[in-house]
């Protein structure tokens, strides 16, 4: 389902170019003509906006690199099910650790040394990382797997489209990495393309 028929239930009609000429009829020609100009003009605009918001986005992305053997916080989100999630979670620590890097996964992610009390995977994307010092004490636990995640988007299972601002806004149905899709949740999805942008990047023609 798109969304244009989750937002108006029904499929968008087939749009078939017109050629300038195949009407005989003069008032039909000219107004076809006129809604070609007007679809064209349209397509430019939308193109034109995607690039300025990439641009913007793009200034405040940063391209870290690590090497085996670096130190690093690791970003971890709260627990996305709202169900079990703690009821002060925007004042919960957001980085843990520092944590060694044990190996490099392609370009983008890493495997960590994580205590062998963590119950989530140890690969992460550059994303979720930051540069540390090594530890002058003892690395701390984490904190109990209910209360955290790694919030990794592994798929979307489902899409759908919902008011928010009194404007349409497209919500995913996101299966997080090393959870079982019943654990699945409804997340906007401007929140996910900010929040992981390389997450589509493979899935672009």
């Amino acid at each position: 389902m798109t969304p244009f028929e989750a937002l108006y239930g029904y499929a968008p009609p087939l749009h078939v170019p017109y050629l300038p000429g195949d009407s005989q009829v003069e008032a039909v020609d000219i107004a076809l003509r006129d809604r070609e100009e007007m679809i064209s003009l349209l397509k430019g605009n939308l193109q034109k906006a995607a690039i300025r918001l990439q641009r913007q986005a793009d200034k405040h992305r940063v391209d870290r690199s690590y090497e085996i053997g670096d130190w690093v916080w690791l970003k971890l989100q709260a627990y996305r099910q709202k169900s079990i999630r703690g009821i002060h979670h925007k004042f919960e620590p957001k980085f843990f650790g520092p944590y060694q890097i044990l190996d490099k996964i392609g370009k983008v992610a890493y495997k960590l040394n994580l205590p062998p009390s963590a119950a989530i995977h140890k690969m992460f994307h550059a994303s979720l990382l930051r540069p540390s010092s090594p530890p002058t004490g003892l690395v701390p636990d984490l904190p109990s797997i209910s209360h955290i995640s790694d919030a990794i988007p592994q798929a979307i299972l489902e899409c759908k489209m919902v008011k928010r601002h009194n404007q349409a806004a497209p919500q995913w149905l996101i299966h997080w990495v090393g959870r079982s899709p019943a654990d699945a949740s409804w997340e906007f999805a401007d929140e996910i393309k900010e929040r992981f942008p390389w997450f589509l990047e493979d899935k672009k023609p």
